[in-house]
C-alpha cells in the first residue's frame, strides 16, 4: 500500500469542536471537579451498600425502601453504617 505524501492524518475528516459547532451541535459544559467528586462518592457508597447486602441480606428490603424514597446511597450508608457494625 503506497504511503501518501501528506501523512496518515491527511485523509481524516474533521469532527472536532469547530465542526460540531458549525453543524449546530449544542454546547455541553464540562463537569466541574465538585460534580465529579460527588459522583465518585456516590458510586463508592453504592458499592459499600451492595457489599452490606451481600454480608447480611436482611438489609436488602430496608435499603430498597430507602432508595424508592429518593434517598442517595451516601445518606443510606450513613444511617445504616452504625447498625451494620458487629
Amino acid at each position: 500500500m503506497p504511503k501518501h505524501a501528506d501523512g496518515p492524518a491527511a485523509g481524516r475528516m474533521g469532527f472536532g469542536y469547530e465542526q460540531a459547532k458549525a453543524a449546530g451541535a449544542p454546547f455541553i459544559a464540562p463537569r466541574s471537579g465538585t460534580e465529579i467528586n460527588e459522583e465518585i462518592r456516590e458510586a463508592t457508597a453504592a458499592r459499600q451498600l451492595r457489599a452490606l447486602i451481600e454480608k447480611d441480606v436482611n438489609f436488602g428490603p430496608k435499603i430498597g425502601a430507602m432508595l424508592k424514597q429518593g434517598r442517595s446511597a451516601q445518606e443510606i450508608l450513613a444511617e445504616l453504617a452504625p447498625m451494620a457494625r458487629p
